[in-house]
């Protein structure tokens, strides 16, 4: 890393990604967006569901949806502790509308608790996902 990048970590329960010459980050902080920058003052943050914006070297941007966290800022490091992460573009909206009227669906007529809890999950991931794609695509020039 150079004094003006920083890698940044996104811890899942299924593993992690480190992307590296990092020169920015905005995160969805759960009280308003917050930005970091390298060599950014140590402090730990709540994130809410939506949109991770990084901002590399080669200016390439990559738009990342993460379900919730904790996000640690330090000087050459930012990391991520989500449960659930992926890469925006990877989410197609038509496709998103399908599953949740299909989880939906599921769950009006499950009788089990357990089979409930897990759809209601995975309902709300789900609008979280769609929500997501749906305003960054309004923000996008």
């Amino acid at each position: 890393m150079t004094q003006s990048s920083f890698s940044c970590t996104f811890l899942m329960p299924t593993g992690h990604v480190t992307l590296n010459s990092v020169t920015r980050v905005s995160l969805p902080g759960s009280l308003g967006r917050v930005g970091v920058l390298p060599r950014h003052a140590p402090m730990i943050f709540k994130l809410k569901s939506g949109v991770v914006s990084v901002y590399g070297n080669k200016n390439v941007d990559q738009y990342y949806f993460v379900w919730g966290g904790i996000a640690y800022a330090e000087r050459e490091h930012v990391k991520i502790t989500t449960e659930a992460f992926t890469l925006l573009d990877d989410l197609d909206p038509m496709v998103l509308s399908q599953k949740l009227k299909t989880y939906q669906s599921d769950l009006v007529v499950a009788s089990v608790e357990q089979e409930k809890n897990k759809l209601s999950y995975k309902i709300a991931i789900t609008e979280a996902m769609l929500h997501a794609v749906k305003e960054h695509q309004r923000n996008r020039p």
